[in-house]
């Protein structure tokens, strides 16, 4: 098969003029040509310079008869002809007749005037649109060497928070932009690039400005980010801190890390992700010896705050007795719990004491640990049995000018008491020892001198019953 462009078909239009020309110069048409028809069923006779020719590969008609060349020469009055109208090489290339050079738009003319003439003809392709996203089906013709506009929507919605958005062609001049000139040199199947998104909404507390929501890519990785900590204006000891993500709705995601601020997730479907937040409450509790807690505690959380109920700071000298907590009413013992619902600063209040030493060998009253400014009382025994027959007597404490047995003191630091003792010959005592051993003497005489007054006529009797008759005639007499 013979294609011709149309350049190529006006350089050999040019040459064969130039040919018949030159041809012309040299040769006269002096003698009648022979009687006959020529092989394109024009009568035989003189040459004349009226030349046809055809940008189609399909042949003219010349007098109903097909011409031997794309461009041939014919006799004046000769009748041209185009075989079609339309003519397709297969279904994805055609020849289109648009008319002839001299102007009409006919499919056959009669040439009388000497010239060249030139059945002229679109040469197009086919160009096909094919994309399965959003659809698209679109086919067209396009002339050989011109170009054409293609365009699609740059994005194209497949259900909710679902799309697809355009990348590119492949070819042409604006291969990324959805409207983008092709020339096509033959024919041309377009199927546009397209990328799946999804949008990604990430949610949070109102006070809490996230990022991030927005269309991903299918298969893309996203980096979810909240700030971990949100301290709440105007009211201090109060802050929001970051617990976790979480996944709401449908599809669900299954969050790695979740309980990190900042972590990541394949995008694979629209997801809904949630970061929530704790309120917490700063706990706060010190005494004089320092920090005993400081910490932030979420909301409703149980709390325990202890204090030590003594704390000896010179052992066996001073120490600090916990007495109440400064900051709650009512709160008395070191051990306190509560449910954490507002923030909390607590002081343990002590009360200084200082130990009061009673050395006393015969026992005191009133030693021990006292509060810093109170006035102690001490008390010892004044005597005290000693050995049998001697006793320790109270001489004084050391280091105080009264010599009784009880003081009164104010209590400002460590006091060392030291009860003095003499000892005496206790009279008493001596007297009781001797006058025992004389009362019993006493008693055992007494005691004898009673039996004997007691049995002595009791004896007599009895003797005068044991005596003769005569002898106590006797006796009688006697009397």
């Amino acid at each position: 098969m013979n294609l011709l462009s149309p350049r190529m078909g006006w350089l050999f239009v040019a040459f064969t003029l130039a040919v018949a020309a030159l041809l012309g110069s040299a040769t006269t048409f002096a003698q009648e040509p022979p009687t006959g028809e020529s092989a394109t069923g024009s009568p035989v006779g003189p040459t004349l310079p009226i030349t046809v020719t055809t940008d189609s590969p399909t042949l003219l008609m010349v007098n109903g008869l097909p011409a031997s060349t794309p461009t041939t020469e014919v006799l004046k009055n000769a009748q041209v002809c185009v075989q079609q109208p339309v003519k397709y090489l297969n279904q994805r290339e055609r020849w289109v007749f648009l008319g002839w050079s001299h102007g009409p738009e006919l499919l056959c003319v009669t040439l009388s005037t000497p010239g060249v003439y030139r059945a002229i003809f679109d040469h197009e392709f086919v160009i096909h649109i094919r994309s399965d996203v959003g659809e698209i089906r679109e086919s067209k013709w396009v002339r050989d060497g011109s170009t054409t506009k293609v365009e699609v929507p740059e994005i194209v919605e497949e259900g909710d928070r679902v799309r697809f958005r355009f990348v590119e062609w492949g070819e042409g001049e604006t291969p990324f932009s959805p409207e983008n000139v092709i020339a096509p040199l033959g024919p041309m199947d377009l199927e546009p690039t397209w990328v799946k998104e999804y949008f990604v909404t990430i949610e949070g507390p109102d006070d809490v400005e996230l990022e991030g929501s927005g269309w991903y890519e299918n298969d893309s990785i996203l980096v979810l980010r909240a700030p971990q900590i949100i301290e709440t204006g105007g009211q201090a000891g109060v802050r929001t801190k970051f617990a976790s993500w979480r996944s709401v709705g449908v599809p669900v995601l299954a969050i790695p890390d979740a309980e990190l601020p900042s972590t990541a997730i394949a995008v694979e479907g629209p997801y809904t992700v949630k970061a929530t937040y704790e309120k917490e409450f700063l706990v706060t509790a010190q005494s004089p010896f320092g920090v005993l807690t400081r910490q932030w505690v979420r909301e409703g959380e149980a709390i325990v705050i202890e204090a030590p109920a003594v704390q000896e700071t010179i052992a066996g000298e001073q120490r600090f007795v916990f007495r109440r907590w400064l900051g709650q009413e009512g709160l008395t013992s070191p051990s306190v719990t509560g449910i954490a619902n507002q923030p909390i600063n607590l002081t343990a209040s002590y009360e200084r004491q200082y130990m009061v030493l009673v050395e006393s060998a015969f026992g005191s009253s009133g030693g021990g640990w006292h509060p810093a400014g109170s006035i102690a009382t001490v008390s010892v025994p004044e005597e005290v049995g000693f050995k049998l027959v001697f006793k320790r007597s109270f001489n004084g404490f050391a280091g105080y000018p009264q010599d009784r047995s009880s003081i009164d003191f104010s209590v400002d630091q460590h006091v060392v008491v030291t009860a003095i003792y003499n000892t005496k010959v206790n009279v008493g005592i001596l007297v009781l020892l001797l006058l025992i051993p004389l009362a019993a003497v006493v008693l055992f005489f007494a005691n004898r001198w009673i039996m004997l007054l007691i049995r002595g006529p009791r004896r007599m009797r009895q003797g005068a019953r044991r005596m003769p008759a005569s002898r106590r005639q006797y006796n009688d007499s006697d009397e």
